[in-house]
């Protein structure tokens, strides 16, 4: 009796070794089992992940019991940390990025060619808002002058805006005479001394910050309090403002500072220049900067209209607005605090 119970009870375990694992609704996959059906094989058996997966072909695909590159969840590492999946014909590939994965403002859209994957700001005049223009060769929305061309052949950004005369705007870089709008201070012959927002080197006077990788300058030749506001980019993604109430940027963390508040609630100076500066130490962050520029108030009624000019550095690339704030026009004598101010001009850190 006892033989007879043994031979009849093998069959019974073969049927449940079978039923779990090794069907083609569970196939086997290294040491385990897929919980979706494979495909190839013997019996379900996906010969590929039989006794698990390696060389170049480390990682196993569960879902479809095969060995491959990587998957979405493993085998892929910075700087190329994007699984294609679709690559090499379904075996994948690791990769910068992926219409889907790996890219993010400022440059959101991932561009694939024959030197790999890479995330740019535009790939065609449509990712850019007019007047900007997608410059091919360094894939970045930059202006255009009107030969049709980029201005500055992409290393930097500006929207140069169009000159309203009497009202806010702007002309670009330059004044009527070709040159500057409004007409620079440094220079000026100095022993020690020189205008606040200056310091005297090699016997003359010159801007602060001269020395760092960027510096944003706002001029006018009025008596009217105007400042200025710079956006600086954080690496979360948002800005760091610095502008007269928080001139260091403390409150967030900005490596810029802003070095002079000239004529603050029409305590007036006559300095009328504001500088914000970057050590050459510290840096400045990459990404997208936004320049903003306010009329907080008008300390003379007899002053019905404030030029104004705006500099911006980046190493040795240098780009600029021209404009103007009228009485009765936009942002007159408006007492802008944070996030106050005219949008003027953005550009970009590499």
């Amino acid at each position: 009796m006892r033989s007879t119970f043994v031979r009849s009870a093998l069959p019974l375990l073969l049927v449940l070794v079978v039923s779990g694992c090794g069907t083609t609704s569970r196939p086997c996959v290294g040491n385990g089992c897929s919980s979706d059906a494979g495909s190839g094989g013997d019996g379900g058996h996906p010969a590929a992940c039989v006794g698990g997966c390696s060389g170049f072909l480390p990682v196993c695909d569960v879902t479809r019991g095969v060995c491959v590159t990587c998957t979405d969840a493993e085998g892929c590492f910075a700087p190329s940390a994007v699984c294609d999946v679709g690559a090499a014909n379904g075996r994948g590939a690791c990769v910068v990025c992926t219409a889907q994965r790996g890219c993010a403002t400022p440059t959101p859209l991932c561009l694939t060619g024959s030197n790999g994957n890479r995330c740019v700001q535009c790939a065609g005049d449509g990712d850019c808002t007019a007047p900007l223009v997608c410059d091919q060769a360094t894939n970045r929305c930059v202006p255009v002058n009107d030969a049709g061309t980029p201005v500055d052949g992409g290393a930097m950004e500006v929207d140069a805006g169009t000159f309203d005369a009497g009202a806010f705007g702007g002309n670009g870089f330059t004044g009527p005479d070709g040159g500057p709008c409004i007409p620079p201070m440094q220079g000026a012959m100095c022993t020690v001394d020189c205008a606040p927002g200056f310091h005297c080197a090699g016997g003359t006077c010159a801007l602060n910050g001269n020395q760092g990788p960027v510096q944003v300058t706002l001029r006018w030749n009025t008596d009217e309090d105007v400042d200025l506001h710079l956006r600086e980019p954080t690496a979360n993604g948002g800005f760091c403002e610095i502008f007269y109430g928080d001139r260091q940027g403390s409150s967030c963390g900005a490596r810029g500072s802003l070095d002079l508040d000239s004529n603050a609630g029409c305590s007036l100076d006559h300095v009328d220049i504001e500088n914000i500066i970057y050590d050459p130490d510290a840096g400045a962050p990459s990404g997208l900067y936004s320049v903003y520029v306010d009329h907080y108030a008008n300390c003379s009624s007899a002053t019905v209209y404030v030029p104004f000019q705006v500099e911006v550095r980046v190493r040795n690339s240098r780009i600029g607005y021209c404009g103007a704030f009228a009485a009765g026009g936009p942002g007159w004598d408006d007492h802008g605090g944070a996030l106050g101010g005219q949008h003027v001009l953005d550009f970009v850190v590499p």
